[in-house]
């Protein structure tokens, strides 16, 4: 799987990551210790934009600046000499630097540790966790840990969360942003600095609700399913899919006709019902694959087995490492894989 680290920005505490990149913490580290020591103290910067238009007369251009859009533009480090345009936003927009984010965790990492810390994609999105402690359910182990993400393209929010997932690369900080206990959320306007350090002080009111969801997965782990109800999750996860009403061209206009726009729709209609056949063979193999997963988890965790929490976390495990490819850890994070996962465990919650 893809791990979209940038360079080598990236730290973990004790025990390094999957893919032998960045570097371990043998001691107990600050999050603005940690943050420099990845080389991951640089800044973003809001720059203007200038459109070249060309005259239709002579050919020539003439630089225009974009009065309502700025660019957010990532300074050159060692592992990108150049600088990047991270995305385009308005000049409202307020950057929340790296060494904000640690700043405002430090106080926190005296009770929470640092426990990994990222730069995803060139820089357009930075992670740190905070180990929080661990729960047993059942034979089922979960660590907790406080997640802060923030995305550098303008596109998304800065994001508070707890997780029972560690997260030491994309794929998985995917999973945790989708199942986790808590999130919160900071628009990129101004003030929001300000507002990020005063966040990290409802850490108390946060870990309420935690316990909250600690008893929903409680709950999750005893309900008992019946192979209808369990086949609700997957279909939440992977629905089955619905026929193009363009494919009743097939049906309305003759093999033969010979008028050109007529079979212009005949033909439309084929591809229609062809991609309809694609895609209900499709989920027929996910289905079969959700189903023997399921079995996998009964074995593996027979205290667990046939219930919701067994359902959902099949859904999750398909999506984080089943069919992967270089794009798994992008698609995870912002595109279908998330999707679906959130519809699986919104289908386990509707059952209890």
């Amino acid at each position: 799987m893809s791990h979209e680290i940038f360079g080598q920005m990236a730290g973990y505490a004790r025990k390094p990551a999957w893919h032998g990149l960045g570097q371990t913490f043998e001691e107990a580290i600050t999050a603005s210790d940690a943050v420099k020591a990845i080389g991951a103290d640089f800044n973003y910067t809001l720059e203007p934009l200038v459109a070249a238009i060309k005259n239709p007369v002579d050919g020539k251009r003439t630089a225009f600046k974009i009065k309502d859009k700025v660019a957010i533009v990532r300074e050159a480090v060692n592992d990108d000499p150049t600088p990047e345009v991270m995305g385009i936003v308005s000049p409202d927009y307020e950057i929340i630097q790296n060494m904000q984010f640690a700043a405002a965790l430090d106080n926190l990492t005296h009770t929470w540790p640092v426990e990994t810390l990222g730069v995803l994609k060139g820089g357009r999105t930075v992670f740190f966790t905070l180990k929080v402690g661990g729960k047993q359910l059942g034979s089922s182990t979960i660590e907790k840990y406080f997640l802060v993400t923030d995305s550098k393209t303008g596109k998304e929010s800065a994001k508070f969360l707890y997780t029972p997932i560690r997260v030491e690369c994309q794929n998985c900080l995917t999973a945790a942003l989708k199942s986790s206990a808590v999130q919160g959320t900071l628009i990129h306007n101004q003030g929001v600095g300000q507002e990020f350090m005063f966040r990290t002080s409802l850490m108390s009111k946060l870990l309420e609700i935690e316990h909250e969801m600690d008893e929903q997965f409680e709950a999750m782990t005893k309900a008992l399913l019946t192979i209808e109800q369990r086949d609700l999750v997957f279909q939440a996860y992977w629905p089955v899919p619905k026929k193009n009403g363009k494919a009743e061209f097939l049906d309305l206009i003759a093999e033969d006709e010979e008028d050109n726009d007529l079979k212009a729709l005949r033909n439309m209609g084929f591809s229609a019902a062809e991609e309809f056949e694609r895609l209900t063979n499709r989920n027929a193999v996910v289905q079969g694959e959700l189903n023997e997963l399921y079995k996998k988890f009964n074995d593996e965790f027979p205290d667990h087995a046939n219930t919701l929490w067994a359902a959902w976390n099949v859904t999750v495990e398909h999506a984080d490492f089943m069919n992967t490819t270089d794009n798994t850890g992008y698609a995870a994070l912002f595109g279908d894989r998330v999707k679906r996962k959130r519809r699986a465990f919104d289908a386990a919650l509707t059952q209890l």
